[in-house]
């Protein structure tokens, strides 16, 4: 009996560490930037599937959110011939890092449709390896800070 309370601790203490590690371990660019955002994608976490392709990015705000939003980083599976995109997991975080909101599948599979000149259209060129031109190499994306002047219009 000692051992499946022993192994439900385990899990309970190790999981956010391998979350957290996952986080860290990671390869991440700087890929586009909207009216209030930049946006960036961890290319370690790409990985092509049949259909769809996995990929992790990361938004963080100009400002904060009426709700305490700074930031969010989200696993998303991107349909590169249909054009088409769907959150697998979504983590809302404030100023300092930390968690307020996580969920799985946030949109119940919902498929949004990837519209050209949009920042999506430029995660997605940059996940389906159709354009990687311009995308910087940073640490973290919440230790970047962009130049003023870097502006990466959607698809331009």
């Amino acid at each position: 009996m000692r051992l499946p309370i022993l192994l439900a601790t385990a899990i309970a203490i190790l999981a956010p560490a391998a979350a957290a590690a996952t986080l860290a371990a990671s390869d991440w660019y700087r890929v586009s930037r909207g009216d209030a955002a930049t946006w960036y994608v961890d290319l370690a976490s790409v990985r092509p599937k049949v259909q769809w392709t996995a990929a992790r990015q990361y938004a963080v705000y100009d400002g904060v959110s009426t709700q305490g939003m700074k930031s969010n980083w989200s696993d998303v599976e991107i349909d590169c011939t249909a054009r088409n995109l769907r959150y697998i997991h979504f983590t809302a975080l404030d100023p300092a890092g930390a968690e307020m909101a996580s969920m799985e599948m946030p949109d119940n599979g919902e498929l949004h449709p990837i519209k050209p000149g949009t920042v999506m259209a430029t995660i997605a060129d940059y996940v389906c390896n159709v354009d990687r031109r311009d995308a910087v190499k940073v640490d973290h994306p919440t230790s970047d800070h962009p130049p003023s002047d870097w502006v990466r219009h959607p698809n331009g």
